[in-house]
């Protein structure tokens, strides 16, 4: 089975207090392709970017297939994320630059027999891409971000159900557990930090798998990375659930110790 990521190509400044670590390229769809990509699956990236980073293309080219990622006349996405010294996310600050036409974008790719990963980030709608998946009988997949996860969760709460996986922080869990019915979800993968990891089938907790302790430099990505390596492990190579937790876990915290999934 052959896979989709649509989302944000973004270039990332980080500070950590008054630590200021970047720009990087980053953004969920970016980050997400690239851990499928270094699972040995070259995904489809479904996404745009500035002329500015049109070098990037050439770059990735041979891991990721770039025929879907529009080079736009304007500047990439840009994302300012700040967290507290501790690692706790605080506040996010955007300038769109061309992701600002990421939905018309979609809106015109004709859509493969393959699975799709949405990365429910602004400015993208899921809504209308999810529609066509369903009635397309793709099968796909979700994750959200804590800055706009009650707006993307009642945007998409007619279709969550129908995903294969879902993936939430714990801050995120608590605005799904208040919007959807937990006992319909297919099965939905649970971060916390450095606690463990939870997953759910159907609403009862079939795994629990911890992360170990490690050294964090930077944590933008982490959740992207775990998501798309699970993905790839689980719903494209068909590995078991624990296998397929502990190879994303330990991608996840791979990616720690450096500013960015690919710097």
């Amino acid at each position: 089975m052959d896979i989709g990521i649509v989302g944000n190509v973004s270039r990332d400044t980080v500070w950590l207090g008054d630590k200021k670590i970047g720009p990087f390229v980053g953004g969920a769809g970016f980050n997400v392709a690239i851990a499928v990509a270094r699972s040995g699956i070259r995904p489809r990236l479904i996404s745009t970017i500035g002329i500015d980073n049109r070098g990037l293309l050439n770059e990735i080219d041979q891991l990721v297939d770039t025929s879907s990622l529009a080079v736009l006349e304007g500047k990439t996405c840009a994302f300012e994320i700040r967290y507290s010294e501790e690692g706790t996310f605080k506040d996010i600050q955007c300038l769109f630059g061309v992701s600002k036409s990421l939905n018309e974008h979609v809106r015109n790719i004709a859509l493969g027999q393959m699975h799709h990963h949405i990365c429910c980030r602004k400015p993208l709608d899921p809504e209308p891409i999810l529609a066509r998946l369903y009635l397309k009988g793709c099968s796909f997949s979700l994750d959200f971000i804590v800055s706009s996860v009650v707006e993307s969760v009642t945007r998409c709460q007619r279709w969550i159900p129908y995903a294969e996986c879902v993936f939430v922080n714990s801050a995120e869990f608590a605005v799904l557990r208040e919007h959807c019915d937990l006992n319909k979800i297919k099965l939905l993968v649970i971060t916390a930090a450095n606690k463990p990891v939870t997953i759910f089938r159907y609403g009862e907790q079939v795994c629990e798998y911890p992360c170990p302790p490690c050294e964090v430099y930077e944590v933008t990505g982490a959740g992207d990375t775990l998501a798309g390596t699970f993905l790839a492990q689980h719903l494209i190579k068909k590995q078991p659930l624990d296998v397929s937790i502990a190879k994303a876990v330990a991608s996840a915290q791979s990616i720690l110790g450096r500013p960015g999934v690919w710097n």
